[in-house]
């Protein structure tokens, strides 16, 4: 049974660590470093903003186009950027200095990810499908067969190289990038999948879309394996706990919803007025019950402590 609950409100099982606030537009996909010790917040207001616990750490200005997306490498200390004028930057973010800078003719990049063995970088666009590129930027190759649908959201496993991509069609392709072969592809979502999860402890993929579901595959086969179904608007971005226990999702709807990945079901409901795009993010931290959700229209940042005991009934 869901617990309804505003950011001033919040139920048992929540509490409000703090709030972020200092992005004049939508945030979008939020991301924890691999310690957990620092957020990326990248926004339409064209800065990416880093903080460390509920100070601001950091921040880069790119005068040019909107924060779209950021990918932290496996060592905590780069992250990837994209600006929604197709342009790729590559941060020190000890040095507080751009290492790369790959520009033009790159698809109109709209998602990227790490690879957690740092062996590639991939990232999907509206025209050029899916890429890999060395962790410095400075060589790719395509993968193929090249999907024609425009890539939405990409996710590598937690353990091994395989990575994921999400369509426009509402398609998840699965491809091993060691030999460049597809393993599978099936429709997942019609009218869009927004994103994609590897969980954390077994080996199962995770998808959100634009029919409002939930959806859990095993990645090799294609098989649904459970299906979470709540939202009345699309999906726009989920985030497991790090021990797999819980999903956090966030709509169109205007809610950040908890689920228990145990028993299938949604167990606590925010209302969180959803900004313009579907883009926004939502994200656990990599190694404590600690959530990271958008508010007030995606501007603003909330941290949660999460008391999973408390939300799960545990003795």
């Amino acid at each position: 049974m869901s617990v309804n609950a505003g950011a001033g409100d919040a139920p048992a099982g929540l509490r409000l660590r703090a709030t972020l606030l200092g992005h004049t537009d939508s945030i979008h996909r939020i991301r924890w470093s691999p310690s957990g010790d620092v957020l990326v917040s990248p926004s339409r207001d064209k800065t990416t903003r880093f903080w460390k616990g509920d100070v601001l750490a950091g921040m880069l200005k790119d005068s040019v186009g909107r924060s779209i997306a950021a990918a932290w490498a496996p060592d905590g200390q780069h992250i990837a950027l994209v600006a929604d004028n197709d342009i790729l930057r590559l941060w020190d973010v000890t040095a507080g200095e751009s290492t790369r800078t790959r520009s033009g003719g790159l698809g109109q990049v709209t998602c990227i990810a790490w690879a957690a063995d740092n062996s590639v970088v991939a990232t999907g666009a509206l025209k050029d499908g899916v890429r890999l590129w060395d962790p410095e930027f400075k060589n790719f190759r395509a993968l193929t067969p090249k999907t024609f649908d425009p890539v939405f959201c990409l996710a590598f496993a937690k353990r091994g190289s395989y990575l994921a991509a999400g369509t426009r069609t509402g398609s998840i392709f699965v491809w091993n990038p060691d030999d460049n072969k597809p393993i599978h592809q099936w429709p997942a979502h019609p009218g869009g999948v927004y994103s994609l999860e590897y969980c954390h402890t077994k080996t199962q993929l995770i998808s959100s879309g634009a029919d409002g579901l939930i959806r859990l595959w095993d990645p090799l086969t294609g098989k649904c394996e459970g299906e979470l179904a709540a939202h009345t608007a699309g999906v726009n971005c989920i985030s497991p706990s790090f021990d797999d226990r819980l999903l956090a999702s966030k709509s169109s709807d205007g809610t950040v919803r908890l689920w228990s990945l145990e028993i299938e079901e949604s167990l606590v409901v925010l209302a969180e007025p959803a900004g313009p795009t579907w883009l926004p993010g939502i994200a656990f931290h990599p190694t404590e019950a600690v959530l990271a959700t958008l508010g007030q229209e995606d501007q603003v940042i909330r941290i949660w402590d999460v008391d999973v005991a408390a939300l799960l009934g545990d003795a």
